[in-house]
């Protein structure tokens, strides 16, 4: 192929030969023009590859219009298209691309070398919403369930699934979901087993794993998950057995727990909490048969196998029947809620041992059970049980002895017998399962002070009978 380079030198070339003929010299001189330099017009892309999702259907140079379902956790993906042609330039959705809850339409376009061709691919992006579930423990009645709920986007009202309810095992208390939201767990604890379920993220409905139930200890309360969610832990209070936290290895793929291994649970123990990095577990122990223990066991984890191994200090008090515990998002505090008491109690967390170290207690409303924080750790949110409202907290964080420290953010009334809580993942909504009512309160949290607003004109949402605690799939 000749090039403009080639083609200057080769008029060059018959300058100088031109110069160099006599002028005498008659014979015909040949001049050798080039042939025109043909640009490629392919417009193909020979690859279009995707951060997160699978496309549907799968890539063919041929096919110009796909389609991805992601969930709710991915707000933004990366497309990295390939082009056939080394020269050809690819414009549009290309890179990361910001997502909206529900459609979103990508296109990419690719132009030939020749600047003439080209050819639009589509890409429809679905970004599925938030899951809401709440256990319904309904005494001695049985139809124990699990209600479910997706969150509207805009307005955080709470909407019951095509399917509202699921049914459990009896009397299931704490749930959890692990932490890619595939799956989706809960306690049962008068059957003494867990449910153990598949989550669709794009409906948001589960369905029972086979086997559908795992046995556990007496009494199975609460369920944590190691940050990878490879290790589990299920509280068994054994009011009629042996107190004891039941460690599980989990499989990614299927879902399945397997209770491994067990450790002592205390006196009566609670509910356990894991830190972020996973190095770390702390659990309340609340006391039985009208002896309070009043304390959080601490443990390490063993990154292998999961067990727990209590610290050098193996507990730390707390004040008046401790219950809920949670931990902030980047592992620095801890926060236990004391039913009795009806305070906060608030610690610091040495990072080089796991050790708790006490920052003191603040008031709460009456007979506190659940806790919630919102995702960046700001605001700390308790259910007070006994008066019926939700005491708001801003977590201090401004480089001071005060850091971790909780002040006041103000109160608002739930509903009877307000109990467990969670925040969603925007940190916009607060849900609060109100026990004796059966239904959940819904809040938007100001995002500056920490404070709560009930939602209009829809405020509250109809749950089962004697809702508990409340878990969502992001």
């Amino acid at each position: 192929m000749f090039t403009s380079k080639t083609i200057i030198h080769f008029v060059i070339l018959l300058s100088i030969l031109g110069c160099n003929k006599k002028s005498s010299d008659s014979s015909p001189v040949t001049t050798l023009v080039p042939p025109p330099v043909v640009l490629s017009s392919n417009a193909d892309l020979s690859g279009l590859s995707l951060s997160a999702g699978t496309l549907s259907p799968a890539f063919s140079a041929s096919v110009t219009s796909y389609t991805v379902a992601l969930p709710f956790r991915n707000s933004s993906f990366t497309i990295t298209p390939t082009a056939s042609h080394a020269s050809a330039v690819v414009s549009g959705s290309t890179g990361s691309q910001a997502l909206s809850v529900g459609s979103n339409a990508l296109t990419l376009t690719v132009t030939a070398q020749d600047g003439t061709a080209s050819k639009v691919y589509s890409v429809t992006a679905t970004r599925h919403r938030q899951y809401i579930y709440v256990t319904n423990v309904n005494i001695g009645v049985g139809a124990d369930s699990v209600s479910q709920f997706s969150v509207n986007p805009t307005s955080g009202v709470l909407e019951p699934l095509s399917t509202p309810t699921v049914t459990v095992g009896g009397d299931p208390f704490d749930l959890a979901i692990d932490p890619l939201g595939k799956h989706f767990y809960v306690n049962n604890s008068s059957s003494n087993t867990m449910s153990q379920l598949a989550i669709d993220f794009t409906t948001g409905l589960m369905s029972p794993l086979a086997p559908a139930t795992t046995v556990q200890g007496t009494e199975p309360f609460n369920i944590a998950f190691h940050p990878g969610g490879v290790f589990g832990y299920s509280v068994n209070g054994g009011t009629a057995g042996t107190p004891s936290i039941a460690i599980h290895t989990r499989d990614p793929s299927s879902g399945l727990m397997n209770a491994t291994s067990t450790t002592s649970g205390g006196l009566k123990p609670w509910f356990i909490a894991v830190e972020p990095l996973g190095r770390y577990a702390y659990m309340t122990n609340f006391g039985v048969n009208g002896t309070t223990f009043d304390t959080i066991l601490q443990f390490s984890i063993n990154q292998t196998n999961g067990d727990l191994t209590p610290l050098a200090t193996a507990s730390i008090a707390t004040q008046d029947r401790p219950w809920y515990l949670i931990i902030d998002p980047q592992g620095e505090y801890a926060y236990a809620a004391n039913n009795g008491s009806s305070s906060v109690s608030m610690y610091k967390i040495t990072q080089s041992d796991g050790q708790l170290v006490s920052l003191g207690t603040i008031g709460a409303g009456t007979n506190p059970v659940g806790l919630a924080m919102d995702p960046d750790g700001r605001f700390l949110y308790v259910g007070n049980q006994g008066s019926d409202n939700v005491s708001a907290y801003r977590i201090i964080s401004d480089g001071t002895v005060s850091d971790g420290t909780l002040v006041s953010a103000g109160t608002v009334a739930a509903g009877d017998g307000a109990f467990g809580m969670k925040v969603d993942k925007t940190g916009n909504f607060l849900y609060v399962a109100n026990s004796n009512t059966n239904t959940v309160s819904m809040f938007r949290i100001d995002q500056t002070t920490g404070a709560l607003t009930a939602l209009t004109p829809t405020a509250t949402v109809t749950v089962g009978t004697g809702p508990r605690f409340i878990d969502g799939a992001f």
